[in-house]
Parts: C-alpha cells; structure tokens; sequence
C-alpha cells in the first residue's frame, strides 16, 4: 500500500495530462486491493480515480467490489457507475432500494436509467437496467424514461421537449436534479436545449423568424445558446 502512495503521489500526479494513468498503475492498484486493508485501499483508491478524472474504468470497477464486499452498498453503486458494470449496479441497487420508500422505488430505477444515459451513449446498458427492473409497477416516472429511451434511438427531440416541459413536468419535480439532467442528455444526444428560453431570448427569435427580410436567418445559431 505504502508503494502504491507513494507512486501516485510522486509520479502519477507529477506526469502531465494522465499518461502515468496506464496498465502499470492498474496492476499495482490491483495488487495492492488484493494484498492490503480495504479501508486504506478505499481512501487512496478515491483519491486517485478523482484526480485521474476515472480514466481507468477498472479502478473504478475494483473499489466498488470493494465497497460492495464490505457491505457498503451505495459507495459501490457510485464505483460500478463509474466503471459502467450494468450488472453490479443492478445488484447494489436492489439492496439500497430495500431502505427506500415504498413511494420511491420509482425513482431508484428513473434515476438510474437517467444517470446511465448521460454516461454512456451505450443505449443498451440503460436497457439493462430498465429491463432488470420490469417487475416495478408502472407509473408516469418510469413511462417518461421508456419513452425518453425510444427518443433517443428514434432521434425525436421536439417529443422529449414536449414531455419534459408539459406531459410530465410535475413528475420530473419528484426528483430535484432530474430536470437539469434530462437537458443535459439533450444537449449530449440532440445538441439542443429542452429549456425554455427567457423573455429576451424568445423576443429575439420572434423578431429574427418574424417578418422582414426573407432567406436563412445568419443569428439563428446564437439564439439557440440563449
């Protein structure tokens, strides 16, 4: 453990833009997960993937079967995200869920599709988790996020827009943060925004697609960024 530190604090940090982040660094880190106290692992490990930025899935991959081990089920939820392992984020939800509301077991399975999608564009892997979770009772959350998948892969923005602003507005508020990151997905995926503009931006649009002068409008790409 004390080489690992001592590698990472004098090497990995000092090489510039991440190039020490290579096999060798993921085979001390395995190493030293293998061979020392999991509760040191875990720190140095949570310190190194920050500062890598989690370049290397498989360190993320490492201390969530760490955390899952020691039976800190949340903590490994957040690493196996990290590392993209469908079928272990799966598992450690199912047990966090069981200290959820009966009220938000909707919610688990919506954020967790939500949180994949703006991860991976690997639309399958949010499948996975939609699919691992078809015995949860529909409701209007978990018909947006089916949906939500489909307009994705059907490349149907204006749709998305629609259901995020009016059709199921008032479920999106279960869930603070949700909102922020069905827009972020947009942005990810359409290179749009599903967020209305302000008075002054909607001012602008009118006056520019309005009347006047016919042809292409030469703003029209800066009134998106409003």
């Amino acid at each position: 453990m004390d080489i690992l530190e001592i590698y990472f604090v004098e090497h990995v940090k000092k090489v510039a833009n991440h190039a020490a982040v290579d096999d060798f660094l993921v085979e001390i880190c395995t190493f030293a997960m293998e061979k020392g106290e999991s509760l040191r692992c875990q720190g140095v490990f949570e310190r190194i993937i920050g500062h890598t930025n989690n370049k290397r899935f498989e360190l993320s991959d490492l201390l969530g079967v760490s955390y899952r081990d020691t039976g800190l089920h949340s903590k490994a939820y957040k690493y196996f995200f990290k590392s993209r392992n469908v079928e272990q984020i799966c598992l450690c939800m199912k047990q966090v869920m069981q200290s959820g509301y009966a009220s938000e077991q909707d919610l688990f399975v919506a954020r967790a599709c939500v949180e994949m999608l703006l991860k991976s564009q690997e639309i399958e892997k949010t499948r996975a988790i939609r699919n691992t979770f078809k015995s949860q009772p529909q409701t209007p959350i978990l018909n947006f996020v089916d949906t939500l998948i489909e307009c994705l892969e059907l490349e149907e923005f204006e749709l998305v827009k629609q259901m995020a602003n009016v059709d199921y507005a008032s479920e999106l508020k279960r869930d603070p943060g949700m909102y922020d990151k069905v827009n972020a997905i947009c942005e990810k995926y359409f290179q749009q925004s599903i967020k209305q503009k302000n008075g002054m931006a909607a001012m602008l649009q009118n006056l520019m697609g309005g009347g006047g002068a016919g042809g292409a409008n030469p703003l029209a790409s800066l009134n998106a960024l409003m």
